[in-house]
C-alpha cells in the first residue's frame, strides 16, 4: 500500500508518531502490521550558494553523493540580464535524492548554503530537521550548564574602581597594576 504526503513536514510528523510501523484494518475486520517509510523523495534542482568560484564541480558532486544520485552539476547564471552569460556564483545539483539534504553544509572548508523544493527546515548549529536555530535543543542545554567563567572587560574595571599607583605623569592602567602588584607579592 502507498500513501503520498505532498507536505515533508507531515511526512516527518508520521514517522515520528508510527515509530516505522502501523496497523490497518481490512474491510473484512482483519489487521495487518505495515511497515512506513519514505519511497524515495524524487528528483530535485538544488541550489547550493556561498562556494567559491573556482570550486571543482567534482567536489561538489563527491560530497552531494551522500544525499543521493547526482545527475549534473552546472553554474547558475543571469543570462537574462546581460548581453552574455555571467555566473552569479550559485551551483544548481539536478539530483535523485536518497534523503534530505540539510539547508548548511560544508563543501571543501566552505560553509554552503542549500536550498530546493520541498526541503524541510534545518537548524544551523545542529543540522537536525524540525527546528530553526533559536529553538534548539543543543542551544538550550548549553544555556543550561552556564558558562561562568567570562573575560574580564574595561567595563569591570572602570566598575570596581580606579585606585592605583602613578608612574611618572602616566597613569597605570588596570591591567598593569595587577601584573605589578603580582610581580611585588612573588618578590616577597
Amino acid at each position: 500500500m502507498y500513501i503520498k504526503l505532498c507536505d515533508s513536514n507531515r511526512l516527518q510528523q508520521v514517522l515520528h508518531l508510527t515509530g516505522g510501523q502501523a496497523e490497518y484494518r481490512h474491510t473484512n475486520g482483519e489487521i495487518s502490521r505495515v511497515r512506513v517509510e519514505t519511497a524515495g523523495l524524487g528528483t530535485r534542482r538544488v541550489r547550493i550558494a556561498n562556494l567559491l568560484p573556482e570550486m571543482p564541480e567534482e567536489v561538489i558532486r563527491t560530497i552531494m553523493t551522500r544525499y543521493g544520485e547526482v545527475k549534473v552539476v552546472q553554474a547558475e547564471t543571469w543570462a537574462r540580464f546581460y548581453r552574455y552569460k555571467v555566473a552569479n556564483g550559485v551551483r544548481i545539483a539536478v539530483m535523485t535524492l536518497a534523503k534530505h539534504i540539510p539547508s548548511n553544509i560544508t563543501i571543501a572548508g566552505h560553509r554552503a548554503l542549500v536550498s530546493y523544493e520541498g526541503q524541510p527546515m534545518t537548524c544551523y548549529r545542529c543540522h537536525e530537521t524540525g527546528h530553526f536555530h533559536q529553538a534548539c535543543p543543543m542551544r538550550q542545554r548549553a544555556g543550561e550548564i552556564g558558562h561562568t567563567a567570562t573575560a574580564t572587560t574595561w567595563a569591570d574595571i572602570a566598575a570596581q574602581g580606579a585606585g592605583g599607583t602613578r608612574m611618572g605623569r602616566e597613569a597605570v592602567d588596570e591591567g598593569e597594576r595587577r601584573r605589578i602588584h603580582i610581580v611585588r607579592e612573588e618578590r616577597g
